[in-house]
């Protein structure tokens, strides 16, 4: 089983489009998701946010995910927001001190080892240059134990069904967010790009469970999202 999943080569590219459409991420990210993108992250942390935790919000964006995280629950005790884009974070919220915003990339993070109890990914981890040492260093920040909760785009097992998403990310959502949003919103082509270089869920699932426990890879949408639940053991 090939372990080097990601974006490699094409994660500039990807990075350049971010980058253009960070002033109206929100509302892109509501037109080709039909308004279900708030849903679905609210749905992935319901619960199973404590008081208390330690938070780091991996690929936060413009916050958004970390703004449903303190509405769930306003007493963790703080929440990191990192994002290789300075111009994503920009726009991302500030709590008073509890929200705290770092530039930085999945594969390597500037934190000490085991400093955050949970780790929240919203449509971000596809965006990883390599998967396998993203998810290494997300286990290397977490303490024993800890959580870690995703909510982000599926590959089925399935061929038909993945062809039929690839179909919609391909030509159907950039049109949709070039008549909504004009010229700007036709940057969510590059999803296709980082659907194609997706690892199917249940090789995604396998990847999470080299580094925690107790790993449930929940398909909605027909698989074409997951959610994902994971534990990160005490030592013994």
């Amino acid at each position: 089983m090939a372990m080097s999943l990601g974006l490699g080569g094409f994660w500039p590219t990807v990075m350049r489009s971010l980058r253009r459409i960070a002033p109206v991420y929100e509302e892109v990210n509501k037109t080709i998701s039909f308004s279900t993108d708030l849903r679905l992250r609210s749905e992935a942390v319901a619960d199973k946010v404590y008081e208390g935790d330690v938070v780091l919000d991996v690929g936060a964006g413009n916050g958004v995910f970390t703004k449903i995280l303190l509405t769930t629950q306003p007493k963790v005790s703080d929440v990191v927001m990192l994002d290789a884009l300075p111009e994503m974070l920009e726009r991302a919220p500030q709590d008073n001190g509890k929200t705290h915003r770092v530039v930085g990339v999945f594969e390597n993070m500037p934190f000490r080892g085991g400093c955050f109890t949970l780790a929240v990914a919203g449509f971000a981890l596809r965006d990883a240059r390599n998967m396998k040492q993203a998810f290494s260093e997300i286990s290397r920040v977490l303490s024993d134990p800890a959580r870690l909760i995703i909510a982000d785009l599926g590959k089925p097992d399935s061929f038909f069904k993945s062809a039929a998403i690839a179909l919609y990310w391909r030509l159907v959502a950039p049109v949709l967010a070039f008549i909504k949003h004009g010229p700007v919103g036709y940057e969510v082509h590059t999803i296709y790009g980082t659907y194609r270089r997706l690892p199917p869920n249940s090789l995604l699932k396998t990847l999470i469970a080299l580094y925690f426990t107790k790993v449930e890879v929940v398909e909605k949408m027909f698989g074409g999202v997951v959610t994902v639940y994971a534990e990160k053991p005490r030592r013994k």
